[in-house]
């Protein structure tokens, strides 16, 4: 990622990326926090860091820094110490979301790279239609991330709307902190996206 964006990264959530790096001297400034990755996921990786530091804003309990943000076999892999249940399942969907956002463009369903996972968890959460192609996207990756966590055990949910706007809103109940943070993500990302969503 270009350092201005990692720069930006690092002054927006300076809470979330203090930890010291390998090959980054101890005492170095925040700035000098490496995201080793293209700047196509910078959003995706700004909505997840916006939703880790909220979170742990409104539960005043939890201490998280991340330790490594890295592109691995093609998707996002974002590493932290600290957290619980529900930043583990923001940081879960982040990762599934990786794969059909482009990490060059950002783009979502990018020709060139972008891809669905290849899974197909059992199905035991039904989510209403969406209209823009975009939103349909982020909205299938969600239904992976979601089935894969209740197929773990997790408990089921059912998904009553959404409704589509400049972002995604979701009204559901049950499942538990992890799926939680997985709607978190999906919402925040959308808000990024906005009206230029296709």
């Amino acid at each position: 990622m270009r350092d201005e964006l990692s720069v930006l990264l690092c002054r927006r959530y300076p809470r979330l990326y203090t930890q010291v790096r390998e090959g980054v001297p101890t005492g170095a400034p925040a700035e000098n926090w490496c995201f080793d990755c293209a700047d196509g996921w910078f959003d995706l990786i700004d909505a997840l860091s916006e939703v880790v530091i909220q979170y742990v804003d409104v539960t005043d309990q939890l201490e998280v820094q991340a330790s490594d943000v890295k592109e691995k076999h093609n998707e996002l892999s974002f590493n932290v110490h600290g957290g619980d249940d529900y930043i583990d399942g923001a940081i879960w969907m982040a990762e599934i979301m990786s794969a059909v956002v482009c990490q060059i463009c950002g783009t979502i369903d990018c020709t060139a790279h972008g891809r669905l996972p290849g899974l197909s968890p059992p199905k035991t959460v039904r989510f209403p239609d969406v209209h823009r192609p975009a939103w349909r996207r982020l909205v299938q990756a969600l239904d992976v991330a979601v089935n894969l966590l209740i197929s773990r055990g997790a408990p089921e949910i059912v998904v009553e709307a959404v409704r589509e706007g400049e972002s995604l809103r979701f009204s559901w109940s049950g499942g538990n902190d992890e799926i939680a943070g997985c709607f978190s993500l999906v919402e925040a990302f959308s808000q990024r996206l906005g009206k230029e969503a296709p």
